[in-house]
This record gives structure tokens, C-alpha cells and sequence, in this order.
């Protein structure tokens, strides 16, 4: 009795496999190799960056931060840019961008040249497959129904990878029977093959698939960010400027200066991050708008010691005034649910493990790709192909 239930039970999710992977199998084939592809670009993009980027190292002193700033707001004086990116490294321009990845510029630490990178190709074919892999780069309002297609398949491949390893699940276990469902069959066609890379595929990307749904599911969904918190035990985080904020720093209150008191200059900013961290690799300063008033200059210090890139960073909020750090914030400094949201970032991408992981996170991405076109021809093999006449 109980074998019939579970014979059934068996066939009723085998069932909703199979409909589910044909309903979401199209926008995961597509979300799968955005993702993959986008590891190719993103390295395509740092080493053309990094040449694009590279300067002769001058005789004479580098141009301060405040005076680069300067050369930029004369080169463009209708935008005001938003974060600037110095490298511990000699050799590299100071980058400059508008927006997050938006309009980035680099500029000659020596000469003050200004050379666009916004242009390369591997920038605009990188942000490319951001968005179609975000939203299926659907023009208009249609990114909000991307958006949402994209979550709807995303959370089958949770059901489908879940479901999956059920029906993966050798009824006897022998080493043979494992050996069939773990391992490629040599020589195998058609039917057989198609059958066996499937359940190959899906039984050794299991794990690292569900890692990358989910955490798309809580970085792409404000509903699945503050469930995240609450299992960490913390209030879910508020939103600034419309979006959801999982570590705010405390908020400053700054005196009035003394009379005659100027505003602290940038340079003065980035040599007391670089004194406090002298081991560091790249400062990213976040920038006022000319037409602001003075106030806390927030830095972060990439190269801190750690040997794992999700903690090797630091965040220095520097007084606009005397130049001093009121506060330093590091990974173990935020709360439970701040951390696990950070690790579903660096998780998503693969960046928690540097260029390894990232190619981990490629790879499963193709495996995916293998797991939709498999599943695909499997169908294709039950309902259409004409069964061979004796």
C-alpha cells in the first residue's frame, strides 16, 4: 500500500517536473547563459579596463584627488560625478563614474588627461547582459514584467532542482545504480544520452544551482530580503532612496565649524584611509556635489588584510572638517542579516571566492543551460518523435 502511495506520489512530481521546466525553460535557458556570458565579459572587461586604464608613471608628483575632481568638472561641467576610484597600483588612472557603472572615465593621475571607458566594447556588452539577465532587457515599463518573469523562473528552478534529485533518487541503492544517475555513459546517443547528462548535470550542480536561485530571489526581491532578516532575527532593513539598505551607518550630527573653518579638502580624506590601512589595494570615495554642504565623506578601503574578498574591505566615514574617522564599519560589524544579504551578493556572483569562484558560478550557470536544452529534447523525444515501424 504504501509503495502504490509513493509510486504515485513519485509520478505526480515527475508530472509537474516536466511542466514546470517546459513553462520556465525558455527565460532559464536565457538567465543561465547571461550569467555564463557574463563572466566571459566581466574578465574581458577588467583586462581591457586595466589596459585602458594604465599610464606611464610621470616624474613629477601626482595630481591630488581635489585637483582631478577639478579637471573633471571642467571637462564636463553638466554632470557631477558620483564615486572615484584610486589604486594603490602607480601605473593606473584614477576612474571616475556618474552612477554605479554608469559613464565611467578615467583620468591621468600625472597629466590630468581624460580618456572615456564607457566606450569600451566589453563595458557595453557586459551591462548588456546585466539587464537581459535582470529583466530580459525589456524596453519601458516592460522591465517591471521581466523582472517578474524572470523570479517566477528563477523560484521553478528551486522546484525543479528540488524535484529533480527526488526523481534522481535510485530506488535500490547499488554502486551501479549510482554510477548510472552520477557519472556520463560512454557512447551513449539519442535518447540515453540525453537521459543521462540530465540527471549527470543535475545531480552534481544541485547544491551550488540552489545557492544561485536563491540568492537571486533575495537580491532581486524586497519581500525576500526582509524575510532574510527576519530569520536572522533583525528588522528588515529601510529603504533609502528606494532601495532596501542592509548596513545603514549611524546617522552624524556635525557642529557648526568654527569661524573661518574650510572644508576638508579630499586629499587630506584619502591620505588618513591610506595611513589607516596601509596595505591597501583600492579606495573608492564616495563624492558631494559641488552644490552641497559640507559633509561626512564616506570611503571604502578595499585591502584590508583578510585573505577572503568578502572581508577585505573597510567603509571610513571622515569628518568634513578636522579629518578624523568618526566611524569604521567592517563586514563583522553588521548585523546578522546585513551579513547574510552580503553573502548572497558575493554568492550570487561567485565573487565571495574571487576569480575562482566566479568561474564556479559560470560553470554552473552552462550546467543549467545543459539541465533546460536536455530537459527540452527528453520532452521532445516523449510527445513528437515518431516511434520507428517494424
Amino acid at each position: 500500500m504504501a509503495t502504490t502511495f509513493f509510486h504515485r506520489l513519485r509520478r505526480i512530481c515527475f508530472w509537474l517536473h516536466l511542466a514546470i521546466g517546459i513553462f520556465a525553460g525558455v527565460i532559464l535557458f536565457v538567465v543561465c547563459l547571461t550569467a555564463a556570458l557574463f563572466f566571459l565579459a566581466h574578465e574581458a572587461h577588467h583586462h581591457a579596463e586595466e589596459s585602458a586604464g594604465r599610464v606611464e608613471v610621470g616624474e613629477g608628483l601626482r595630481l591630488s584627488a581635489d585637483e582631478i575632481l577639478a579637471k573633471v568638472w571642467a571637462h564636463n561641467p553638466e554632470k557631477s560625478p558620483k564615486y572615484m576610484t584610486i589604486s594603490s597600483a602607480p601605473d593606473q588612472a584614477v576612474q571616475l563614474n556618474y552612477g554605479w557603472y554608469q559613464d565611467p572615465v578615467a583620468v591621468n593621475p600625472y597629466t590630468g588627461e581624460i580618456k572615456s571607458t564607457g566606450d569600451l566594447w566589453t563595458f557595453q556588452v557586459a551591462m548588456g547582459l546585466v539587464e537581459i539577465h535582470r529583466n530580459l532587457a525589456l524596453p519601458g515599463g516592460g522591465k517591471v514584467w521581466g523582472k517578474y518573469a524572470v523570479g517566477i523562473a528563477t523560484g521553478a528552478m528551486v522546484f525543479l532542482s528540488l524535484s529533480g534529485i527526488w526523481l534522481w533518487w535510485p530506488r535500490h541503492w547499488t554502486w551501479r545504480a549510482f554510477k548510472t544517475g552520477a557519472w556520463f555513459i560512454r557512447g551513449a546517443k539519442g535518447k540515453t544520452r540525453d537521459w543521462n547528462w540530465h540527471n549527470v548535470f543535475g545531480f552534481w550542480t544541485l547544491l551550488p544551482m540552489l545557492v544561485l536561485c536563491v540568492s537571486g530571489i533575495i537580491l532581486g526581491y524586497d519581500w525576500a530580503t526582509d524575510w532574510t532578516f527576519k530569520l536572522a532575527g533583525d528588522p528588515p532593513p529601510v529603504k533609502k532612496k528606494g532601495r532596501p539598505s542592509a548596513n545603514p551607518p549611524p546617522e552624524f550630527v556635525i557642529a557648526p565649524p568654527e569661524s573661518g573653518a574650510s572644508p576638508l579638502v579630499l586629499e587630506n580624506a584619502v591620505r588618513t584611509a591610506t595611513a589607516a590601512y596601509p596595505e591597501w589595494d583600492s579606495l573608492l570615495l564616495t563624492l558631494p556635489a559641488p552644490q552641497d554642504p559640507p559633509a561626512v565623506l564616506k570611503m571604502t578601503v578595499l585591502g584590508v588584510g583578510e585573505w577572503l574578498p568578502i572581508y577585505d574591505y573597510a567603509e571610513l566615514f571622515v569628518h568634513p572638517y578636522r579629518g578624523e574617522i568618526l566611524f569604521t564599519q567592517t563586514f563583522e560589524d553588521i548585523n546578522r542579516g546585513g551579513r547574510w544579504k552580503i553573502w548572497m551578493r558575493w554568492l550570487h556572483s561567485g565573487m565571495a571566492f574571487g576569480f575562482w569562484g566566479e568561474l564556479l558560478a559560470a560553470l554552473i550557470s552552462l550546467a543549467g543551460c545543459v539541465l533546460v536544452w536536455t530537459g527540452f529534447a527528453l520532452t521532445w523525444r516523449r510527445f513528437f518523435k515518431k516511434k520507428k515501424t517494424t
